[in-house]
């Protein structure tokens, strides 16, 4: 018998990814997403027959991330975007799992951290491309998409963190 048990209920992360860049969260953030991209290169020949082969030749990632607009104090707001957009400098980011502190009298949301107890990754990106939208009886939004540039890093996950 084993230790080990599958259940989804339990054992399946429901959201809780989220975005920091420049060590703060993006606010109110909907989606949170990182991609990693191999460049393979074709060496098909003759000797192969019919089947394609490969080698990865490089490695590349990018993130995307939307969120609600707002102006929350120490998270990165849709200001805070705007102006990253329009720099020219890379920003730090970390993707990982989110742990939140709540106040237990209100129930409020009081502190937000990337959870140490869990993997994440980290590394820097140039922002693609920043979009706000905002729809007649809907919320405003942003959407902002970020390429890498350096290595993405692996972070190890702290037991007992």
């Amino acid at each position: 018998m084993t230790d080990v048990t599958f259940n989804s209920n339990k054992n399946v992360k429901k959201g809780q990814m989220i975005i920091f860049l420049n060590d703060k969260p993006v606010a109110y953030a909907k989606s949170a997403t990182l991609t990693i991209n191999n460049n393979i290169t074709d060496t098909s020949n003759k000797f192969d027959g019919m089947w394609d082969t490969g080698i990865i030749t490089g490695h590349g990632y990018t993130i995307t991330t939307e969120s609600l607009i707002t102006e929350q104090k120490d998270a990165t707001s849709y200001k805070a975007l705007m102006d990253a957009a329009s720099g020219d400098d890379a920003i730090p980011f970390v993707f990982g799992t989110l742990k939140k502190t709540v106040d237990e009298v209100t129930g409020d949301i009081t502190g937000v951290a990337i959870d140490t107890a869990s993997p994440s990754w980290k590394g820097s990106i140039n922002i693609s491309s920043f979009e706000l939208q905002s729809e007649s009886k809907n919320l405003a939004t942003s959407t902002l998409n970020g390429t890498g540039t350096g290595k993405l890093v692996p972070v190890a996950a702290t037991p007992g963190a």
